[in-house]
């Protein structure tokens, strides 16, 4: 499975003439004055520069995409209560790659899970196993199974925990402090139920970035995301294809991290970009990734880079 993984990104990054190339300055540019902004929220967009780029394209489609389309199936693997809570099996039936990102919520089965690792599903009907972490406390035991579906991505708090910590009850006890701090409940504890409430505010969010030219201008790759009082964090991927398949479930994870009842006012610029400079930067680069982020490379390649601001 992992040497199938290795050989598509291979095919899909071979149009980038650096051979080496990292997601870091100088080949990434942040667009300061293209800043975008929706409700509590505002993106830089991060651009790659031409050099090295052609028209070459590998189409990759999103989970969510994938879900509504019926191009991939998903299902449990026999365990223990008839399933393996830490696992699931995926297999694309159609015929573009599927990116899954750390982070994304599939809904339904036994219980919610969250995708644990970046991943492309194969066009070639085969099932694929991989690792998630659990965001619903309850319906395990419950007989019912419900039907699988795409639910967004995890706030870049909770892709915090999961990545640095590692611990499925870390998992949980940002989940029980997101309830706590709303003064709400639900029966099974579900991370997708915190959501429901806002679901209007972020389809407006939602509607007006699909309205921006980003995922057309095959030079964006990412972005900077900020909120009232804080910096939430940054997403970056090594080439438009994959930013462009992540693009949707991204920006709901950054909708679910904006500081909505904060009375503070947005980072200013010079905040922001001296925060950017420790995270893009060659010097600095390395060090900042152990305690913030985490860089997914693959062949020597530096595929997605994502990181957790303060």
């Amino acid at each position: 499975m992992k040497q199938r993984f290795l050989m598509l990104f291979s095919l899909i990054l071979c149009f980038w003439q650096h051979a080496a190339a990292q997601l870091q300055y100088p080949l990434l540019r942040v667009a300061w004055d293209s800043v975008w902004q929706c409700d509590a929220l505002q993106l830089y967009p991060i651009y790659h520069l031409p050099q090295g780029y052609t028209s070459e394209k590998t189409t990759i489609i999103s989970l969510p995409e994938a879900v509504q389309k019926r191009k991939v199936h998903i299902d449990e693997v026999d365990g223990d209560n008839g399933a393996d809570i830490k696992v699931l099996r995926l297999r694309n039936k159609g015929r573009q790659p599927i990116l899954l990102a750390p982070g994304d919520i599939i809904k339904g089965g036994k219980q919610d899970r969250m995708v644990t690792n970046m991943q492309l599903l194969m066009p070639d009907n085969e099932w694929t196993y991989i690792d998630v972490l659990c965001v619903e406390k309850g319906r395990w035991a419950e007989p019912k199974v419900f039907k699988f579906s795409s639910a967004g991505r995890a706030d870049y708090r909770m892709q915090e925990y999961m990545l640095h910590q590692g611990a499925q009850q870390h998992v949980w006890k940002h989940i029980d402090s997101i309830y706590k701090q709303r003064n709400d409940s639900s029966s099974t504890w579900s991370y997708t139920y915190l959501f429901n409430t806002t679901r209007k505010m972020d389809t407006g969010c939602i509607t007006a970035i699909q309205q921006l030219p980003w995922s057309n201008d095959s030079l964006v790759v990412g972005w900077i995301a900020v909120t009232h009082g804080s910096i939430i964090g940054i997403d970056v991927y090594a080439a438009h294809n994959l930013f462009k398949a992540a693009m949707a479930n991204a920006f709901v994870s950054a909708v679910r991290s904006r500081s909505v009842h904060v009375k503070k006012s947005f980072p200013t610029l010079a905040t922001v970009q001296q925060w950017a400079t420790e995270v893009l930067s060659p010097t600095t680069q390395a060090r900042w990734i152990q305690q913030h982020g985490k860089l997914t490379v693959v062949g020597g390649r530096a595929i997605h880079l994502l990181g957790f601001g303060h």
